[in-house]
């Protein structure tokens, strides 16, 4: 009963007061009780889609916290989640690292996301090379993340 209780305030930390209880709960049963891979399946999209809805518009500006959520999917092996999870972390990188959570990552976790981090750092470097070659100021290059040509509030899904 501890560890479903857990979840279950991991969970609403992590997607907020939007769900019922009701529904919030039986999704923290499939999860913790993993008694069907069924119903952990559909656990697992019904909060993969959640969180695409939520970051849809903008990254930054979401009330969702997925580095949370990647380490309770891990804690509670619900793996296609917590591969989803970490393939959108990686994805979104630049969005990423610059939030306070994002500390909460070590081990496999953080070596992954920055093996597989997109923009890559071979990206980063040519492009500051780049910039030094031509003096170009990274506010004024429509090509850089988060310059005039792009907006760094939306999130990049591959």
């Amino acid at each position: 009963m501890y560890c479903l209780r857990c979840l279950e305030v991991a969970l609403l930390k992590v997607i907020g007061q939007r769900w019922s209880f009701m529904t919030l709960h039986m999704k923290t049963c499939w999860l913790s009780w993993n008694t069907s891979t069924l119903l952990t399946s559909l656990c697992e999209l019904y909060l993969k889609n959640e969180v695409d809805s939520t970051t849809s518009e903008s990254l930054p500006l979401a009330d969702i916290d997925v580095i949370s959520l990647l380490l309770t999917t891990q804690l509670h092996n619900a793996n296609q989640l917590c591969a989803w999870c970490l393939h959108f972390i990686s994805s979104n990188y630049t969005a990423f690292s610059s939030k306070p959570e994002f500390s909460l990552l070590t081990g496999n976790n953080l070596s992954y996301i920055q093996a597989h981090q997109w923009p890559p750092v071979s990206y980063l470097e040519a492009m500051e090379e780049y910039r030094k070659k031509y003096k170009v100021d990274e506010s004024e290059d429509p090509l850089a993340i988060g310059g005039r040509g792009r907006s760094s509030e939306r999130c990049s899904l591959m």
